[in-house]
């Protein structure tokens, strides 16, 4: 704390300097007051913002932490897994735990966060209002293809979420109602903009009907291995995944968009 303020005056007095007119004789002379702005940013930037050796390993600890317990939780689910378990796996002291995360069940939740929050960043970066209908397409396309890959990159965090699902506890309800839930909301908010503009029929229930293509896709890419043991196809193709997303896309779409008026038959 004492370094950063000593730096913070240094800064502060040479910021003071750089706006006061530079005497002939400086080593400073010539340097525009946006240039040497630009160095004293660049001390404080290092000075100041570089996290100390002992936040940086707070850091680090944290990290290990969350990586060992999200693949113990996957594997073994959380009454399986204990908390001796994840210190081993992170190669530090048990006690660190309860000091990050008050214990196993904040540890938990904050797997949960970390893996939400990521997920619902990127969906909210692809579900923007389309300009077209063309591009309604696309941004659905990205949407599902993020999913698979989420899931190819991190295996784990879909069988967290999956038993998650499945066993509803109590001190995660708020965790997945501030993630999860909101990839969801926003798929369902998504569809209701193309519904206001004329894309998608007045007569499709959008909840119910994102509600099935999401859980299509989300069992598509938890069910790859047995797609991959039994019929030799998987996500991991690049080619099939794009005929899967391809597929998905359209069903999904044929389904709910408005289709083109049959012509008359003075224009056949």
């Amino acid at each position: 704390m004492e370094k950063q303020k000593a730096a913070l005056s240094t800064a502060h007095s040479n910021l003071l300097q750089a706006n006061s007119p530079a005497p002939s004789s400086t080593a400073g002379r010539g340097l525009s007051v946006a240039a040497k702005r630009h160095l004293i940013g660049q001390a404080v930037r290092k000075n100041i913002l570089k996290p100390s050796a002992k936040v940086a390993s707070r850091i680090r600890t944290r990290e290990k932490l969350i990586k060992a317990a999200k693949n113990l939780f996957a594997e073994r689910g959380y009454d399986g897994t204990s908390v001796k378990e994840i210190a081993k796996a992170a190669k530090v002291n048990i006690s660190l735990i309860s000091y990050h995360f008050d214990g196993k069940e904040g540890l938990y939740c904050e797997c949960l966060s970390t893996i939400g929050n990521t997920r619902v960043r990127r969906t909210e970066r692809i579900l923007t209002h389309p300009a077209s209908v063309e591009e309604f397409r696309v941004r659905l396309h990205l949407f599902v293809e993020e999913i698979f890959i989420a899931h190819l990159e991190e295996p784990e965090v879909s069988k967290i979420i999956l038993r998650e699902c499945e066993l509803q506890m109590p001190f995660t309800k708020e965790v997945f109602r501030a993630t999860f839930l909101k990839i969801y909301q926003n798929l369902v908010e998504f569809f209701n903009y193309g519904k206001d503009q004329g894309w998608i029929r007045n007569e499709i229930d959008i909840e119910a009907a994102m509600g099935l293509f999401l859980g299509g896709i989300i069992h598509c890419a938890q069910k790859d291995w047995m797609n991959e043991m039994f019929f030799g196809r998987t996500m991991k193709d690049q080619k099939y995944r794009e005929k899967l997303i391809a597929n998905a896309v359209t069903l999904c779409l044929d389904g709910c968009m408005t289709l083109p008026k049959p012509a008359s038959r003075s224009s056949l």
